[in-house]
This record gives structure tokens, sequence and C-alpha cells, in this order.
């Protein structure tokens, strides 16, 4: 317990704290018994994580933290906690937007604004141009699209839902979702009685059909 709370401090302190617990438990200061055998079997677990930390300087620690915050709002969500989930995504999006977790963490964030009914907000997020640029290198694009299309459709903007869907399936012809893409498409023009488009999208013969 002694350990973790001297860890807590900061990148440095733990550090110097977690060398300093290795050197009393492997008597650095008795350098001849430093390579007894029992000693030496022991320190060499220790010693791929001191040199971690000594080339990193100290920058693991800040690592665990995103991860440990970036889970906690992630089980957040999955345990659909929307309100939860979207105080730790925006607050890890705020202390982390260079993440390689940031893209996800936006998708994930949209998601639970969705849950909770806020599809204005779901459609700022996945259409932000910044946002949809990081979704694509991080081969999110496809899903991002799907959601918006979503709260476009939920707030009754049904050509608008519609135009999404179908773009998602001509930019992204082999995503997993391009076929429920065009059939959600379909009912989308449907719902406004424009058969014409209807007809016209199933019966495209570049089309998933």
């Amino acid at each position: 317990e002694e350990r973790s709370q001297r860890l807590g401090d900061s990148p440095r302190a733990g550090l110097r704290a977690l060398c300093e617990s290795v050197f009393q438990e492997f008597g650095f200061c008795q350098f001849t018994t430093l390579f007894s055998i029992p000693r030496m079997s022991s320190f060499r677990r220790w010693l791929p994580i001191l040199l971690a930390l000594f080339l990193g300087g100290g920058r693991l620690f800040a690592l665990t933290t995103e991860d440990r915050v970036y889970s906690a709002a992630v089980q957040a969500f999955h345990d659909q906690f929307y309100s939860v989930a979207t105080n730790r995504l925006t607050q890890f999006l705020q202390n982390y937007h260079k993440s390689t977790n940031a893209p996800m963490a936006v998708l994930l964030l949209a998601q639970a604004q969705f849950h909770q009914k806020n599809y204005a907000a779901t459609v700022s997020l996945l259409a932000d141009p910044g946002n949809l640029a990081r979704a694509r290198t991080a081969l999110l694009a496809d899903q991002y699209d799907y959601w918006k299309a979503e709260a476009e459709f939920a707030q009754g903007d049904y050509p608008g839902a519609a135009q999404t869907l179908v773009s998602l399936t001509e930019d992204y012809p082999r995503s997993p979702l391009a076929l429920r893409s065009t059939i959600e498409a379909a009912a989308a023009f449907g719902d406004r009685t424009n058969w014409t488009r209807v007809d016209a999208l199933l019966d495209n013969p570049d089309g998933i059909f």
C-alpha cells in the first residue's frame, strides 16, 4: 500500500520510488550479493520494467492513466449508463484528443448522445470535419456515417438520412454496414413516398443487390 501511494504522486516520483523499492528488495547496496543465483533470477523479472521506465522517462505512468480513463468511459457506455459515459468520454477527449482511442471515443460519445435522444449532438459530432478525417484514418468512417444517418432519421430528416446511407454504400461498398444501409435508405425514401428513388436504389446494377 505504501508503495502504491508513492507511485501515485507523479511519474518522476513514482519512478524513483519503484527503483528504491527494487534496490532495497534485491540488496543493491550489497554488490557482492547481487549476483547470487536467487537474487539474480528475481532481478531479471524486474529488469525490463526498469529499462522501460528509465528509457521512457516515466511516460509509462501517463499511458496507464490514459488507458484507465478510457476503459472507465467505455465500461460506463457498455453498462448503458449513457449520461456517465457522456461525461467521461467528453473528459477523455478534452485531455487526450490526440490519442489513438480518440476516434472510437467520438463514436461512442455520439452513440451515447443518440441513446439520450440528443440527436442534434450526435449529428454534430459525426459530421465534424476533423472528427471525420480521423475516423477515416482509424477505419471508422462507415460507422460514423451510419450513426449520423440513424440520428437524422430519428429527427425526422428522412431525405438527409437516406442520402447519408446512400453515400455510405457508395463510399464503402465493402463495409459490413453496406447491405443494412441500402435497406434502411430504401425505407427512408419510402417514408417520403419517393418510390422512384427506392426503385433506383434497389435496381442499381452496381449496388448491393
